[in-house]
C-alpha cells in the first residue's frame, strides 16, 4: 500500500482564466467537500430519489508568508478577490501536471471566495482562513 502525502496535492488558483496558477503555500489544511442536492418522495412504491446538482466549496487554513513570490497565493490575493467579487478557478490534482501515472485526483472548478479571516495571536505565527463557493460544475478531469 502507498499512501499520498497531502503537500503532493496542492491547491492552486487562478484569477485569469486558467492562464496563470498560482500555489497556495504553507497551506495547514485544506478540503473540498462536494455535496449533490437530494429530493425525496415517498410514494407508495417506496422513496423515489431525484438528484440534483453537486455544489463544492473548498476550505481551508494557510500559514501567511512574509515574502511571497509570484507563484503564490496570498492573504492579500484571497481579500482582493473577495472584495472585488473576482471569479477564480480552482484545481487539486495527484500526481502533479505531467505525471506518468494518470490522475488518483483531479478535481477543478469556478469558484468565489465568499470567506477569508486573519487569527493574530501573540507567541503564534498568523494564519488565515478562507471559504471558496463554487459555481457550475465539478470537473473530475486534469485540466
Amino acid at each position: 500500500m502507498t499512501t499520498v502525502q497531502g503537500e503532493l496535492a496542492p491547491l492552486q488558483l487562478s484569477s485569469d482564466g486558467g492562464v496563470t496558477w498560482k500555489t497556495l503555500v504553507c497551506l495547514e489544511t485544506y478540503k473540498v467537500p462536494l455535496d449533490t442536492t437530494v429530493n425525496e418522495e415517498e410514494t407508495n412504491c417506496g422513496v423515489a430519489v431525484g438528484l440534483g446538482a453537486i455544489k463544492f466549496k473548498p476550505q481551508g487554513t494557510a500559514v501567511m508568508e512574509a515574502a511571497p513570490d509570484s507563484t503564490m497565493v496570498t492573504y492579500e490575493d484571497m481579500v482582493k478577490w473577495q472584495v472585488n467579487k473576482t471569479l477564480i478557478m480552482f484545481k487539486t490534482e495527484y500526481p502533479g501536471s505531467g505525471s506518468q501515472y494518470g490522475k488518483n485526483i483531479a478535481l477543478s472548478g469556478t469558484c468565489y471566495v465568499t470567506a477569508t479571516g486573519g487569527t493574530f495571536q501573540i507567541g503564534k505565527v498568523i494564519t488565515f482562513d478562507f471559504t471558496l463557493n463554487g459555481t457550475g460544475l465539478v470537473n473530475t478531469n486534469p485540466i
